[in-house]
């Protein structure tokens, strides 16, 4: 195929005979430039009681990486490079050597380049794309990819994989020479022992190697109902409970990271109500027994010995039900059903909801079956036994000289999506039905992180209408990227294998976005990203056109994941397409320990609003001490003289709110933007202060539904057990929804879109 991959030069395609020779340098060097240098930094992970639980030394990054990215990427993703000794990998080079070279040489033996050249810019380009932290893969490709290829490691636990040549599956000899790659799976199963079983097996296997697993059990039969022998059933939640301590026990890819898991069942089983209250439940118990003796002062203990938190729970719920629930036509047991879920998630932030009839509305796949469940963190909607993986853009990197570059972005959206594409068949997979259907539907996950960073950098309100429909701009610049690429591939390669049985649904999918795209130019949207954007629509208009004829490479093209680990390498501020959790961040120190710093998007702000060094010093002590932001008049009128539209300043300051200072709808409305040029879901938290009410809870899911968004789910502050209470002296110790403390180090985490996040281990949660 032709590809769009030259070393910093996406708009022309020179010969190997005419590249400049700093080009050719490069190509042989990509991790020189006279712009930075390399360091070796000591790193040191201490838990609250200063115990070390991880360290390295010359640990070798380039030198605008941050510390925290540092102390993270070591912990988390340098592996074991020789069995016998057990040294592990110590520089970023090698890290990128080991997987970006297994992915082009996988590239070239699939012939996706038609030149031998063309494989070497593209390696150099994507090591450089990745180094500078512009964009990562999900972290199962940093776990796993290149430990055979390069290092020979071998591993004993054999995954399928698609054999080009020989056309079919095939059991791999080794866990490493297809390794899994994909963070998102989702796996069905029947109402069988058997069956039962055999998923708890392959989800093993799936946790095992660093992913996450989502299955809809309403196959299962109830406890109400009979057995063929004449017995009753064990019933849902008794499996359940199998399942909750299986995931338990499974560190995520042999790393801090515990499996993520999802439970999803729909509205109509006999045992929903069980479902939902199973969690609420748990917590209160919780809440009994957390003073008791034996649990104090134990991290995490409370928490191990309460069932069903090893999982996240969303029930599905149809456009007919959600008709009757607001038109009140429902019966007695689905109004209980709603009242109960709202009760429930009031209580403990589970279960989320899942509108099942707009998920499957936009279904590009609905001739072979409809979709029945998502991954562990929403972010990935497709049929049963497929996977997805994912890679997100940080939007940050691309905010230079206050100009969003909108061809650098397009561009390194068309390599990482090129290398997505490559890993699909590179990749093995926990069962043979899954290694077959990532062949038949190659279903990709390209998302971006770092959204609240950035609109505060273009002084937009996350809350307002410009930082919407900025969101909205950009999330249809990468599905613009993506499906060009996709298309491009197709053209070579050949759409998916199950694109002619599905044309019907995918390019009526595709009409959908097309018409919600032409909104978009009408109302000029782009136009906010400068001359770089003006000869889209056009492009996109042919674009559109030859899909109709060539098709499309992949099911799916985005998804926005929630970045938990792979934020915090890229320094991305802010993850997924949340808002600034809050102005002051966590930094870890190289020898150890933690100290607190302010956003560096709030301090370019202040000096772009024409404050004083002094101002600005005050107003950075004071955030330090009070956890809040507080002008003076001489401020205000200062920020006021910044623009020629009188009170401005008081919409500026809405800049400056975050998650909770945000209402529910500023979350929902956002969401519903960027969700129109999303393949899957998006996963993020509605976040709500501590006296909302069940009622509140109620009026969101509604909105969400009538707004089309696919799933929701809410956090309310303080709601969890183990939440500490707050005041202005503990801030910084314990942030804002922070349910609990890290079960690695005893930190205090994050609430960032739907995972647990710890800034001082990296340890995430219900998380891929």
């Amino acid at each position: 195929m032709k590809i769009e991959a030259y070393f910093l030069k996406p708009t022309a395609r020179p010969s190997a005979k005419t590249f400049p020779e700093t080009v050719l340098g490069k190509i042989k060097n990509p991790y020189f430039s006279k712009d930075w240098n390399w360091e070796k930094r000591s790193v040191q992970i201490r838990n609250t009681s200063g115990e070390l639980i991880f360290s390295a030394d010359n640990v070798e990054v380039p030198s605008f990486w941050s510390q925290n990215a540092t102390t993270i990427f070591a912990s988390q993703y340098l592996r074991i490079k020789n069995q016998k000794t057990h040294q592990l990998e110590s520089s970023l080079k090698q890290v990128l050597d080991r997987v970006v070279d297994t992915i082009k040489d996988f590239g070239k033996k699939n012939k996706y380049f038609d030149r031998k050249i063309d494989a070497e810019i593209f390696s150099a380009e994507l090591k450089y794309i990745l180094l500078q932290q512009k964009a990562f893969f999900n972290s199962p490709v940093w776990y796993n990819c290149g430990l055979f290829h390069k290092y020979g490691i071998a591993g004993d636990t054999p995954l399928w994989f698609w054999d080009k040549k020989e056309n079919k599956t095939k059991l791999s000899d080794n866990s490493y020479q297809h390794p899994q790659v994909s963070a998102c799976f989702i796996q069905s199963v029947e109402d069988s022992l058997e069956s039962i079983y055999q998923l708890l097996g392959n989800e093993a296997k799936i946790f095992k190697f660093g992913s996450g697993s989502g299955t809809n059990f309403s196959r299962l039969r109830s406890r109400f109902d009979r057995l063929k022998s004449g017995g009753r059933s064990s019933g849902l939640i008794s499996f359940l409970r199998v399942f909750d301590q299986s995931a338990s026990a499974v560190k995520s890819g042999g790393t801090t990271r515990r499996a993520a898991k999802m439970v999803c069942v729909d509205a109509d089983h006999p045992e929903v109500l069980d479902l939902i209250r199973w969690k609420s439940e748990q917590e209160e118990l919780g809440f009994q027994l957390r003073d008791l003796e034996f649990f104090k002062n134990k991290t995490g203990s409370l928490e191990s010995f309460l069932e069903g938190q090893n999982a996240n729970n969303s029930i599905r719920i149809s456009a007919v039900m959600m008709q009757k629930l607001s038109k009140s036509l429902v019966n007695g047991t689905e109004a209980e059903i709603w009242r109960k879920l709202c009760q429930a998630a009031w209580k403990c932030a589970d279960p989320g909801v899942q509108f099942s009839t707009t998920i499957n509305a936009w279904n590009t796949c609905a001739a072979d079956a409809e979709i029945r469940a998502s991954n562990p963190c929403s972010e990935f909607f497709f049929l049963d036994d497929t996977a997805c993986n994912l890679a997100s853009l940080n939007l940050l990197a691309f905010w230079r000289n206050d100009v969003f570059q909108v061809q650098d972005f397009l561009h390194t959206a068309k390599i990482i999506f090129l290398a997505q594409e490559i890993l699909v068949d590179l990749a093995g997979y926990p069962t043979e039905k899954i290694a077959a259907n990532s062949n038949q539907y190659r279903p990709l996950g390209l998302g971006f992180c770092g959204l609240g960073a950035l609109l505060m950098r273009m002084q937009l309100a996350y809350s307002s209408d410009e930082g919407r429909k900025t969101a909205q701009g950009l999330s249809f610049l990468l599905f613009y990227g993506g499906l060009q690429t996709s298309h491009e591939i197709a053209k070579s390669h050949g759409p998916y294998a199950a694109f002619k049985k599905n044309k019907k649904s995918h390019l009526g999918v595709i009409q959908k976005h097309n018409l919600l795209a032409h909104d978009l130019f009408k109302n000029k949207i782009l136009s906010r990203f400068g001359a770089d954007a003006d000869s889209i629509p056009s492009d996109w208009n042919r674009l559109i056109s030859s899909i109709s004829k060539y098709g499309l490479r992949n099911s799916q093209i985005t998804a926005m994941a929630p970045t938990g680990t792979i934020g915090l390498v890229m320094d991305s501020e802010t993850t997924g397409v949340e808002p600034e959790f809050s102005l002051l961040r966590t930094k870890n120190l190289s020898g150890g320990g933690q100290m607190t710093f302010v956003s560096e998007s709030l301090i370019q702000l202040l000096k772009k609003w024409n404050l004083s060094q002094e101002a600005i010093k005050n107003l950075i002590e004071n955030l330090r001490w009070t956890g809040k932001i507080e002008f003076g008049q001489a401020d205000l009128k200062r920020i006021s003289n910044t623009s020629p539209h009188k009170n401005l300043w008081k919409n500026r300051l809405k800049i400056l709110q975050t998650a909770h200072d945000l209402s529910p709808m500023d979350h929902l409305k956002m969401v519903a933007e960027i969700q129109k040029f999303v393949s899957g879901g998006i996963s993020k938290t509605i976040n709500l202060p501590a006296d909302a009410t069940v009622e509140d809870i109620s009026t969101i899911y509604f909105q969400a539904w009538k707004m089309g968004l696919k799933s929701v789910s809410i956090y309310r502050d303080a709601s969890k057990l183990s939440q500490p209470l707050r005041s202005p002296a503990n801030a910084v110790a314990s942030p804002l929804s922070s349910p609990h403390r890290c079960p690695e180090c005893g930190s205090w985490c994050e609430l960032q879109a739907n995972c647990w996040r710890c800034i001082n281990c990296g340890h995430v949660s219900s998380c891929a």
